[in-house]
Formats: structure tokens, sequence, C-alpha cells
């Protein structure tokens, strides 16, 4: 922890007025507004005299300027409500030893966010679908998002597949990615049948979409389908061509390292960069195949 980090309380409040901030312009407007707000008002900072609630000891915790002191006020927030889902969350996030011990903190904390949303009336056929606009399920969305990371890296793909249906089954506008995380774990696993679902279900020629399409068919040894879904990338993103000439080079790694923290910018070489860096998973071992795409391509 490094004390108030104003890039946190950005990236807070484009989450919380915004529905799926993705692009540039998007972006832009939220920023400006945040920066608008920020000078207009008197900044106040929370002290450990001023701390009643357990949201008070949230605050001190992101605040914190070390981890000992972050996860000390973040277990005093949950004591005092054990049914804070930022706390818990929190906690089982910095204070994992091991890849498995995150894995259990983070299957504990479902298991108790599933029964606070049950108890609270939220796990109902009329907030299926809409998670993500009620504020107060959000917390356990980032809960579920978390257990996915959880089991991905400790290589359980297909249960990470599962519970990123769940997601979705839960919040269909998608607006944490998890349909993108879900279409790269399908091309692993090659599940043909409910990749091409899913591309129908968004309807969504983006990089994220189509990169593990292609490799899908790849994997498959059908280089037709493979090199028809990287024909429709070339089209969505004008530096697909760029991206195969260049990875894994310096100079790919160059615009990795140089990208906007806030965001990336869709249909260019950064989206490629988000599908690697965010779901290399997929690509281990899959050199063979950017070879193929880059021949494909200078063919064409």
């Amino acid at each position: 922890m490094t004390g108030k980090d104003p890039l946190k309380d950005l990236m807070k409040f484009i989450e919380s007025n915004s529905s799926d901030a993705n692009t540039e312009e998007e972006f832009n407007d939220l920023i400006a507004s945040y920066i608008k707000a920020q000078n207009s008002k008197v900044q106040t900072h929370m002290t450990e005299k001023d701390a009643r609630t357990s949201d008070d000891y949230m605050e001190l915790a992101e605040d914190a300027k070390d981890l000992e002191s972050a996860l000390k006020y973040a277990r005093k927030a949950l004591k005092l409500d054990p049914d804070n889902l930022e706390a818990e969350l929190f906690v089982a996030d910095y204070s994992a030893t091991s890849v498995l011990d995150n894995l259990n903190k983070a299957k504990r904390a479902v298991n108790h966010g599933t029964d606070v949303m049950t108890r609270q009336g939220f796990m109902n056929k009329e907030n299926e679908g809409e998670f993500w606009l009620l504020f107060e399920t959000r917390p356990y969305m980032r809960i579920l998002k978390h257990y996915v990371e959880a089991l991905i890296e400790c290589g359980m793909m297909k249960k990470a597949a599962s519970e990123c249906e769940n997601i979705l089954r839960l919040n269909t506008n998608d607006n944490m990615g998890a349909r993108y995380t879900l279409m790269h774990l399908y091309a692993l696993l090659e599940m043909e049948d409910q990749a091409l679902e899913l591309h129908k279900r968004y309807k969504e020629d983006s990089t994220l979409m189509l990169l593990p399409l292609s490799l899908l068919y790849y994997k498959q040894d059908d280089f037709s389908k493979a090199s028809r879904y990287l024909t429709r990338l070339v089209k969505a993103n004008p530096d697909t061509r760029l991206f195969f000439r260049i990875i894994g080079t310096d100079e790919f790694t160059k615009i990795a390292k140089n990208m906007n923290s806030f965001g990336y910018r869709p249909n260019t070489i950064e989206e490629f960069v988000i599908s690697l860096e965010e779901n290399s998973f997929a690509f281990e071992g899959a050199t063979a195949f950017f070879e193929w795409a880059s021949e494909q391509l200078r063919k064409k």
C-alpha cells in the first residue's frame, strides 16, 4: 500500500459511473468529470481516530501506506460487518500465502457472498442478468472474477470457464469483460460449439473474440476456418499485420510497456497486448500458430 492512490480512486469513479467505459472518448469524459469533482470539493482524509463503521475502516485499508496496516484495517472492517464483501475480498486477495491458499480463500468468499446475496434478496429471476446495475451486487461480482483468476492460476480451466459462464448469467451486459476470458478458455479447451455460441450471443468482431477463435480452429487442424477468422481480424483491427510482424520483438514489448494505465484503445495493437497479457494461458505453446498466421498474412 502506498497511501492515497489517485489512480485507484479514478478507476473506482469510472466503474461506478459507467456501464461499459471502454472507448477512449468515454474514458476522457469520465476523467474530466472526476477531475472537476475533485477540484470542487475540500479534500478530507479518514483517520483511525475518526473511523467508526466497517466502510470507514475499508477506506483506511485502501489508503494505508503498507500491507500490514492495510490488512489490519480490512480485518477490522470485516469484524464490524462480517457481510462486507469488499473487505472479505481485500483480505483474501492480500493475505494469501500461495496460489492454493488464494484459491481456498476465494472459494470461501464466493460461498459466503452467495449466501449474503441470497439473504439480501438479490438471487432471483428478476435480478438475474442485471447484477452490475445493482450497486450492492458489485462486490460479489468482483469476488466471482477473483475466483476465476484463482482457478486459472491453479490450472483449473474447465471450472474457470464454468464460473465465467455464471458471471455472464448474472450480468449479461458483461461490464467486467468475462466474455473475453471465457472465449480464450474455450480456445484453450477447444470447445468449438460454446465458442461459436458466445460469439453469436455478443455479436462482436473484436480482437479479443476473433484472435482466440482463429487459434481454436488452428488447434483443430482446420486451417480454412482459422484463416477465415484471421481475415475477419484484419478487417476489425488495422494493426493485425503489425502485431503478427512484431510479436516477440522489443518493439512489441515497448508498446506494451508504454500503454495508458487508464485503459487500451480498441481496434489497435493495444488490444492484442491485452489479449496476450490477460489471457496468456491460452497462448502457451502457440508459437507455431503465430508463425502460421504471419505466413498467411504475407500471402494475402
